[in-house]
């Protein structure tokens, strides 16, 4: 038995001189208009006029509308067909009334009480045919009874005649109602579009992300049905009226199959590392055999196969959430929004599946179910887009503040290794130079110039230090840092270097002492611990006071060697101290005997030390003198006679 959804309030059936009548003389059109449900006359194979129609024509069988006259099985799919009904008006009527018709499927020719008013396409049994997508909007005139005779023809569609049935208001509510439809459509369309092509340069900036032309194309299948589905406002095929039934249908089930494959390549694409590549492939085999039928054949042919896509979907979907469901074990990032949208949208595409599938023939009155279900998707779709480029933008943010920093840094420091080459380097070459050029014009003799050569010996080994610091921090920032660990004898290696500062020690009165055992050995890079161990030996005789003492020591802590240089000199206060160790660019202060400093030796020493895996740490006291360590690998080294 089949169950009607109608809005009319009084409805019966009358057999009037052999005519079906369809009585709305109480119907309150005031309160909402009505659908012209039940039995009419109809006539297969048959193209009647009203004419055709006159008193004493035989009735047709009876046939209900809405639906298919080929329900039952009792007359063919394809074919022509003519219905007749009378209806019954209120007495008096006093507003506008209105026929509306859905689209017919496929062409039609509309009489009104023997007036003919309009036509969808052009009704006929050969080349005369010609199907239309539309709905057709006629006026009622103002009689008690108003007959209906309705020409249809279907040589397109796997059902045909009135199969959307036939509405009778005002006309300014069907009209209403007609624009409310047009604006929907509208706005699914416009968004579902506006998402297709923002995901479209999405997947064309990055060209990796096959997931958003995957989801893009979804976007404008849907799009493209929305515009084209009957149910709706057939919104492209009134742009086009000369465009027939197959071609719009053709792209509304070519959308649909076409999903069938889509929507698990979408999911297999943002998690690729769980997906399964072979059921990929039974996909993409499905939808393209689907939709290859719907190229290649009518619509009655491949509009059988609807059920089938149907399983696909279904399929697809739980595809989908075994996917997700394995990227979220696996805690893979949105795969818990991904799940809840796939979830929230599935109710809308099974109740459409429902809706459409043959088996069940239930007619449900939700519209734009698809579209509300891949838009509730798509939310969650741009939310983890959102997400994502919010996380970038903080992370682009910062890392160009980082940048920034970096870079003022290394102004601040570019500015002072100018100062440093300009004076620190140039003022002892000035000096040398002009001894030198006094001593060949014969001012001082080679007695005078050999008291002072000490002190230009000591000089020149400071200036040799700074140049080999700026040359190898230039190095460090264009070429980068290249280490080679070796063992190394830490006793020896330090006499070494005690001996270059023996000269500008005993100038200060000031005792160097090594206390490392000879046989202490270590894994290093040698020119990167010999650099370090000049430029804090340097440091500790240039802040230690006359009569002091420089100490360096060595111990052995679970494999690993203490390296501590240590003297009694002058200290660094608590913010001399803070600023070293956070490292913010050069930090020196003048000697006892107001010594230069650039702090370039100890910032070098610092990133080379870094570089091979050790670490520089300090501990001073402002008057009491500073001891520098290092933490250096504990190794054999290869004795040599």
């Amino acid at each position: 038995m089949r169950i009607l959804l109608t809005i009319q309030l009084a409805f019966f059936l009358s057999l009037t001189y052999g005519q079906v009548v369809l009585d709305f003389s109480e119907h309150d059109f005031a309160r909402g208009k009505g659908r012209l449900n039940g039995q009419w006359e109809f006539y297969w194979n048959q193209l009647l006029s009203p004419d055709d129609l006159k008193s004493g024509t035989p009735a047709g069988d009876p046939l209900y509308v809405p639906g298919s006259w080929s329900y039952g099985g009792k007359y063919s799919n394809l074919g022509v067909g003519t219905y007749r009904v009378k209806v019954r008006l209120p007495e008096n009527v006093k507003t506008d009334l209105s026929f509306y018709f859905p689209p017919v499927r496929c062409a039609a020719k509309v009489w009104v009480n023997g007036v003919l008013k309009d036509s969808l396409g052009s009704v006929g049994k050969d080349e005369r045919y010609h199907s239309r997508l539309s709905g057709l909007l006629l006026s009622v005139p103002l009689e008690k009874e108003v007959e209906l005779v309705v020409q249809v023809a279907n040589y397109d569609y796997l059902s045909g005649g009135l199969v959307s049935g036939v509405w009778l208001g005002r006309t300014s509510e069907i009209q209403h109602d007609i624009n409310i439809k047009s604006g929907l459509d509208t706005i699914f369309a416009g968004s579902l579009l506006a998402m297709f092509v923002y995901l479209l340069m999405m997947f064309l900036l990055y060209r990796r992300g096959s997931s958003f032309l995957f989801l893009a194309m979804i976007c404008l299948c849907v799009a493209l049905r929305t515009v084209v589905i009957e149910s709706g406002s057939v919104l492209l095929p009134q742009l086009f009226p000369s465009t027939g039934w197959a071609i719009w249908k053709k792209i509304e089930f070519f959308s649909v199959y076409g999903i069938v494959a889509l929507f698990p390549l979408y999911v297999s694409s943002v998690f690729p590392s769980v997906s399964k590549k072979k059921i990929d492939w039974i996909f993409i085999t499905l939808a393209s055999a689907l939709c290859a039928v719907v190229i290649l054949t009518p619509q009655y042919i491949y509009g059988r196969l609807l059920d089938v896509a149907h399983l696909g979907l279904l399929a697809g979907f739980a595809y989908a959430v075994w996917v997700i469901s394995s990227g979220l074990k696996q805690k893979i990032q949105d795969a818990r929004i991904l799940l809840t949208g796939v979830l929230a949208a599935f109710p809308f595409i099974l109740l459409e599946i429902i809706k459409n599938t043959s088996f069940l023939n239930v007619r449900l009155p939700f519209m734009y179910l698809v579209e509300f279900g891949v838009l509730t998707f798509l939310l969650f779709q741009v939310y983890v887009l959102g997400n994502h480029h919010a996380k970038a933008y903080d992370s682009l943010e910062k890392l160009v503040d980082e940048r920034t920093l970096e870079l003022l840094q290394a102004n601040k420091i570019k500015d002072k290794l100018l100062s440093i080459i300009s004076h620190d380097i140039k003022v002892p070459f000035n000096s040398l130079r002009g001894i030198v050029s006094l001593f060949n014009q014969g001012f001082i003799n080679g007695e005078e110039l050999g008291s002072v050569m000490k002190k230009i010996e000591s000089q020149m080994g400071i200036t040799n230090l700074l140049i080999e610091n700026v040359l190898l921090w230039v190095r460090s920032q264009m070429a980068g840092v290249i280490i080679s660990v070796e063992p190394v004898l830490l006793g020896n290696l330090v006499n070494e270097h005690l001996s270059i500062y023996e000269t500008t020690a005993a100038e200060k009165k000031i005792q160097l002492v090594n206390e490392i055992h000879t046989e202490l050995s270590v894994k290093a890079d040698k020119h990167v611990l010999s650099l370090v161990l000049r430029n804090l030996i340097s440091n500790a005789i240039k802040y230690s006071f006359e009569n002091g003492k420089v100490r360096i020591s060595a111990h052995k802590i679970d494999g690993h060697v203490s390296l501590s240089i240590s003297d009694n000199g002058t200290g660094m206060s608590e913010s001399t101290l803070t600023r070293l160790l956070q490292h913010e660019g050069l930090t020196s202060e003048l000697g006892t005997q107001n010594e230069m400093g650039t702090g370039l030796g100890l910032m070098v020493s610092r990133e080379y030390l870094l570089k091979m895996g050790s670490e520089l740490t300090v501990e001073s006291i402002l008057g009491k003198g500073s001891t520098f360590r290092i933490s250096l690998v504990s190794g054999l080294a290869e004795h040599t006679n």
